[in-house]
């Protein structure tokens, strides 16, 4: 009894001792919160305190420290991308950057353990301003930001963004197409004076983009990122610039199964007419019909991507090609007459009579150029679609 009354006193005694810290370390924060948004000035460049040699995070572009820039370095983490939106592809993504700033510096008790503050929303302190110059940035109704400053004045930012971006489509394989993104950033105020950008890159710990688990599986996976500078590292009234090429390749057994695949099935089908007796005019309607008219609504409904949009015009001429002949076969087969004679014989010798002219009906002129038609277009039009599916390989 008397153990047990000793270890619940323990227990209590050390949750008010961490409730204590807790409540220290918050008024900490809170004195430092208070005493930094004194000092920040949100419409004020930093100081610069050197050149570089006494900061990694600070560059000198002449001998004197007031005309040196600050080095915001920056990395990417791409969190959703929704392709086939009507103004291009929507990107969502944190963009973060680290600076410093010697007026947000503090002293803090090393008791406290206070190795970072997190600013609120509410304290304003300087940022780069920096945008998208690629894409045309999105409002977000509740944008998520975080700013974290540490006791050198070093600070982290990571805010929301989400951008319209025009990805560039490509292709290696007509069955394994890519698309890239290019995300250029600049500063909208700051000129090159002020304000210099580098990507993060200390591998394997930082890396200039990230994506999320997502992007990594799916119809469009993460393949590669190439991180440099704009072309001479300016945009327009000597801005500092930087650029990231990504690239998203999609899975072959993916866009094979989900496209090619069923249009290949439908070509083959727009042929099978050919090998069919002129007799079953049903089955041979529907295989000249049907595949045109899936072809044809397909690209009145729907708009299919650049790689894709050649395959389908092909497919469209090929079944148009293939319902003409069949309509060739169709008209030549309406002028066929079949001229039974009288008859005055006995019934099985009609019977007979019938048939031999229902023979002799069926091979006449018109009927007779039907075999021709059709043993023409059993080599030529699969000898043309595969010829297409060799040259769409190379081409596309």
């Amino acid at each position: 009894m008397r153990l047990l009354l000793i270890l619940l006193l323990l227990v209590s005694f050390v949750s008010c001792q961490q409730k204590a810290v807790h409540a220290r370390r918050l008024g900490a924060s809170s004195q430092v919160i208070k005493t930094l948004s004194t000092r920040a000035s949100p419409d004020t460049r930093p100081p610069v305190r050197g050149c570089a040699g006494q900061s990694p995070f600070i560059i000198c572009l002449k001998d004197s420290a007031d005309h040196s820039s600050i080095v915001v370095l920056t990395s990417i983490f791409i969190n959703r991308i929704e392709w086939d939106t009507p103004k291009g592809a929507e990107v969502d993504l944190y963009l973060r950057q680290q600076w410093e700033d010697s007026r947000l510096s503090y002293d803090v008790d090393p008791r406290e353990d206070l190795d970072e503050i997190t600013l609120p929303d509410s304290t304003e302190i300087w940022v780069p301003d920096t945008f998208i110059t690629t894409g045309r940035e999105k409002e977000v109704d509740e944008s998520r930001r975080r700013i974290i400053v540490e006791p050198t004045g070093h600070v982290r930012s990571s805010e929301e963004r989400v951008v319209m971006i025009t990805p560039s489509t490509s292709s290696s394989s007509p069955f394994s197409p890519t698309r890239t993104l290019t995300i250029r950033i600049s500063s909208y105020k700051y000129p090159l004076e002020d304000v210099v950008y580098l990507w993060a890159n200390s591998p394997p710990l930082v890396s200039p983009v990230e994506v999320s688990s997502s992007l990594l599986e799916g119809p469009l996976q993460f393949e590669h990122a190439v991180a440099g500078d704009c072309v001479g590292n300016y945009t327009t009234g000597s801005y500092s610039c930087i650029d990231v090429v990504v690239t998203f390749k999609a899975s072959f057994w993916n866009s094979f199964g989900r496209f090619f695949l069923p249009t290949t099935l439908l070509i083959i089908f727009s042929f099978l007419h050919m090998w069919l007796h002129p007799s079953w005019s049903v089955p041979r309607s529907f295989s000249a019909v049907i595949p045109f008219t899936i072809f044809a609504l397909i690209f009145l409904f729907h708009s299919p991507k650049p790689h894709e949009s050649c395959w389908l015009i092909f497919c469209l001429l090929l079944t148009f090609l293939s319902l003409l002949e069949y309509f060739i076969i169709l008209c030549c087969g309406v002028r066929r007459e079949t001229r039974l004679p009288n008859y005055t014989e006995d019934a099985a010798h009609k019977a007979q009579q019938v048939t031999n002219a229902i023979g002799d009906a069926t091979n006449t002129s018109c009927t007779a150029a039907r075999s021709p038609v059709d043993s023409i277009g059993r080599v030529l039009f699969p000898l043309v679609f595969i010829i297409g599916i060799i040259l769409f390989a190379f081409l596309f």
